[in-house]
């Protein structure tokens, strides 16, 4: 198991042309940091996004309660939110949730789209960089200790989603448009 980072080009596709729920590589003009897994689902991989929680943003989405510490736990995460993600939590499963595995905006890729992320690129001189370092390998070790939960979960969520009947339809990415702008861009690609 590895993070990669995705190819810019095939998300501003998959989000303008399929579904707008694929995450954008740039947010008010801004490159995004974006990072996650490959997950293998039905004979296609998915990336999932590992989204980190930054306490300095509001939770617009309203998908966490903050407690009286400031700390956000597994049970602070919305219902709503729970079968959908993935929670990475610091140090021990109980602890805080630092990021979670979004599971509801994975994608198909191939694997000429993702490039593996390099923590050994990061200046340690840098102490916002340090603190980065420390915090994605902490997210890395979770999901790589947990995978196969994780995979186990995310065809879960892949199959509830496609049912017309399931909430997940709706609140989901729309899998089933994003494997034809998948098939669609190989083959603009020749891949």
């Amino acid at each position: 198991m590895k993070f990669y980072y995705v190819n810019d080009e095939y998300l501003k596709f998959l989000n303008l042309k399929y579904d707008d729920k694929v995450m954008k590589p740039n947010y008010t003009g801004a490159k995004k940091f974006v990072f996650g897994l490959v997950l293998n689902i039905g004979g296609i991989h998915y990336y999932a996004p590992v989204s980190s929680i930054d306490r300095k943003k509001s939770n617009k989405n309203h998908l966490y309660n903050i407690d009286k510490q400031g700390n956000i736990n597994y049970s602070a995460l919305k219902p709503a939110i729970k079968p959908r993600v993935f929670p990475i939590h610091d140090n021990h499963p109980n602890g805080e949730v630092i990021a979670m595995v979004r599971l509801d905006f994975m994608f198909p890729i191939h694997i000429n789209d993702i490039n593996e992320v390099n923590f050994k690129v990061f200046d340690t001189a840098i102490k916002s960089d340090q603190e980065y370092k420390i915090l994605l390998e902490k997210e890395f070790e979770t999901c790589k200790k947990h995978y196969s939960v994780i995979c186990e979960k995310a065809n879960k969520v892949y199959g509830k989603s496609k049912d017309p009947k399931h909430i997940f339809s709706k609140i989901c990415c729309n899998f089933n448009m994003l494997e034809i702008g998948f098939k669609e861009w190989i083959k603009q690609k020749n891949y």
